[in-house]
């Protein structure tokens, strides 16, 4: 086959049938346009890379700017302490709903168990909230998951009977709990740091709807029990 690209007729020999190669030197001529294209594209790379640059030098900048101004209006310092204990509690209840949408059993499982998974999910996207906040402000989000356990208030409670009843209940406590803590941080930042303030309140939000949907379960399941007793 290689062969048949040479310069001069060649014969190919395929299934018994004799086919002409006719070569032709259309296949070796360079496609020049590529070569400007690729450059033009670096070009045009370089210069998106430049002002992307210049745009995470300015953010720095006006970050820096926005902390000195928050420091002049309260303790940066201990908000970031509230928001690291904030995100070992959050990581903390994630883990909490992950393991029980594992081990759920009884009542109304599947529809606990999707619940929980759901709940999981928004803990770890307040996780996530809170740790780029930590960072705006130029502190360090806690590094070692060892001191979720000594910086949570609201803290990991180790499921010991896997019935619906008891795990809502024990995830009832920890919204309970959380709940507070944005209440805290909201009213820490309340009309001086209106950026964490507004991820406190979103986050409260969804705090409060958690535990009433674990509510609406155990309300759900009691009256299925007594519906039962009653038959």
């Amino acid at each position: 086959m290689l062969n048949a690209l040479e310069t001069g007729k060649r014969n190919l020999i395929c299934s018994n049938k004799q086919i002409i190669i006719q070569p032709t030197t259309a296949i070796l001529r360079p496609f020049t346009f590529v070569k400007s294209d690729l450059s033009r594209n670096k070009r045009f790379s370089a210069l998106l890379n430049n002002q992307l640059n210049i745009y995470n030098l300015n953010f720095k900048i006006m970050a820096k700017e926005s902390v000195k101004i928050l420091q002049g209006k309260l303790d940066v310092k201990s908000l970031i302490e509230q928001l690291n204990a904030a995100l070992s509690e959050e990581w903390l209840a994630y883990y909490q709903y992950w393991v029980g949408a594992l081990v759920v059993e009884g009542a109304m499982r599947t529809g606990v168990q999707g619940e929980f998974e759901e709940h999981a999910e928004e803990e770890r996207q307040h996780a996530q909230l809170i740790a780029d906040r930590i960072i705006e402000l130029e502190g360090t989000p806690v590094l070692d998951p060892k001191q979720w356990f000594e910086l949570a208030r609201c803290k990991y409670d180790t499921p010991t009977q896997f019935d619906t009843v008891s795990l809502l209940n024990q995830n009832v406590a920890s919204e309970r709990c959380a709940i507070l803590r944005y209440q805290e941080i909201a009213k820490f930042t309340e009309g001086k740091d209106y950026t964490t303030c507004d991820i406190a309140k979103h986050i409260l939000a969804e705090e409060e709807d958690h535990e009433q949907d674990l509510q609406d379960y155990l309300n759900d399941i009691a009256k299925m029990k007594e519906s039962f007793l009653k038959k």
